[in-house]
């Protein structure tokens, strides 16, 4: 609606005052107090700007709704609310209308720069303010402070709101960082844009990463294991159970000589006692870690090599993005 009051300015004018500055040379007439009593008490709940309309249709003004039209002071605030609503329009578009990339809409990831960027500027102390239509129209760079005070507010509880409820200042969900650990164009160096001075979000941000990567080998290598490796040979039960029956029959035929005397009574171990929990997490810390087996050794080098080889496409992508952004 903004936008349309300011494209269409000079029709809205013209139309309603005959001017295309909006000065109506005619002078409102008069409003009529009505009586209570009368016939047209009905109206008399009639909102100012009606009443208007009414009292200059019966004086047959050639513009009855000249005082709808909005002064120069009121258009500038339209634009001034056109400009600082422009950023969250375009991120609702972009989200609901982007059918490129990584399924529907936009990536989450994206999306989460995005609305960081929109609350940036809107900390910023200059915006830019739109002005002007068609082949007139233009943005020009104004000082935060310059804005009437409902919208110097306006943006001090829009940023709030943005930093609170997307995590800005702190670390997004774990999906939204795969999201951006996954995106090539997306630069997550430590000492890069976006994590610059913020450790704990990389750290976080490559554990994610990570632990997704070696999640996805162990389902591939679960899957691709051969069911038949976890039952015993027929052959090797059968070899086993000719052993044990051979053993059995041996011991039978041997003679066995009766014992010279009783032996003493043995002396039975103290009963043992079960360790406490806390015991047993020191006795666990105390000790050393176990030794990996081949099978997570190569899964863990599998998983080093799948990041050093994404790595490598995520700088040839920033490397063709910065290119293509040189004049």
């Amino acid at each position: 609606m903004a936008k349309r009051n300011r494209l269409l300015k000079g029709a809205i004018c013209m139309a309603l005052t005959g001017d295309a500055q909006g000065e109506c040379g005619e002078d409102p007439a008069e409003i009529r107090q009505l009586d209570e009593s009368g016939s047209e008490s009905e109206s008399a709940a009639a909102s100012e700007g009606e009443e208007q309309e009414h009292a200059n249709n019966i004086s047959n003004k050639q513009y009855p709704l000249a005082h709808r039209c909005l002064s120069n002071t009121e258009f500038r605030h339209n634009d001034l609310f056109e400009s600082v609503l422009d950023r969250a329009k375009e991120v609702t578009m972009l989200v609901q209308d982007e059918k490129k990339g990584w399924g529907e809409g936009m990536d989450i990831g994206v999306a989460w720069l995005a609305v960081k960027e929109m609350r940036d500027e809107a900390c910023a102390e200059r915006l830019e303010i739109v002005s002007g239509a068609g082949n007139d129209e233009t943005w020009k760079e104004i000082s935060g402070t310059s804005l009437p005070p409902m919208f110097q507010k306006f943006r001090k509880v829009f940023a709030k709101e943005l930093t609170k409820r997307f995590q800005l200042d702190t670390t997004p969900s774990r999906h939204v960082q795969l999201a951006l650990q996954m995106n090539p164009t997306v630069n997550v160096s430590a000492d890069g844009p976006l994590l610059a001075n913020k450790s704990a979000f990389h750290e976080c941000m490559t554990g994610e990463y990570r632990r997704a990567l070696k999640r996805q080998a162990l389902l591939q290598q679960a899957a691709r294991r051969p069911a038949a490796n976890t039952a015993p040979a027929p052959a090797a039960a059968d070899a086993t159970a000719d052993a044990a029956d051979a053993a059995a029959d041996a011991a039978a035929t041997t003679t066995t000589p009766a014992p010279a005397h009783t032996p003493p009574p043995t002396t039975l171990p103290p009963a043992k006692r079960r360790r406490s929990l806390l015991g047993a997490v020191a006795v666990k810390q105390a000790g050393e870690a176990p030794v990996q087996d081949e099978d997570t050794s190569l899964l863990d080098l599998k998983v080093s090599t799948e990041i050093e080889k994404f790595e490598q496409l995520r700088c040839k992508t920033l490397a063709k993005v910065a290119r293509s952004r040189q004049p």
